[in-house]
């Protein structure tokens, strides 16, 4: 049985299903598993969230009203 301290199950469309298989196969020269393969999107979005460079949705739409009104 599955620990669930440790563990949590996801739902996914086939659709993604199909892409992380594919995934799976490039990443590296091994095949991983599906849960593998979420692990590390997971992990690349993460670091890219907590980037500096990375402009949030207030910051964009700030930057975009900006833009705007100085286009006027």
């Amino acid at each position: 049985m599955t620990d669930t301290s440790k563990y949590r199950n996801i739902s996914i469309d086939l659709k993604t299903y199909d892409l992380l298989k594919e995934q799976s196969k490039s990443i590296c020269d091994v095949d991983l598993s599906i849960s593998q393969v979420v692990r590390h999107n997971a992990t690349i979005t993460q670091s890219m969230l907590e980037s500096p460079s990375y402009v949030t949705r207030m910051e964009r739409e700030t930057v975009g009203e900006i833009f705007a009104s100085s286009n006027a």
